[in-house]
């Protein structure tokens, strides 16, 4: 499970192709969980919104790709510092995570 803000980050982006990298959601529901909660959660700064979600989707991409489950990857990104903004930085970080 992403953490709140990163879900929330999805929402507001309208990002349906993160929500479905979720198990169990599919495209009609991640459209759903958008169209019901964008009004609820309020208005962010959307060009900065896509740029971090994009980050952080791409973060978790390329630990799956390096053979670890979503869920592994997920609980990793969730130790890294929000100071640390560079992808590579991201995945080096998650790394010493997994390999603990």
């Amino acid at each position: 499970m992403a953490p709140p803000e990163v879900l929330e980050k999805a929402v507001m982006a309208g990002d349906v192709g993160y929500l479905t990298k979720a198990s169990g959601i599919g495209r009609k529901t991640g459209e759903k969980i958008i169209m019901e909660l964008k009004d609820k959660i309020g208005s962010l700064d959307r060009p900065e919104l896509q740029a971090a979600l994009a980050q952080e989707s791409d973060t978790l991409d390329a630990l799956q790709a390096l053979g670890y489950s979503q869920r592994e990857s997920r609980e990793a990104l969730k130790l890294i510092p929000e100071h640390i903004t560079d992808p590579g930085e991201r995945i080096k970080a998650a790394l010493k995570h997994l390999n603990k």
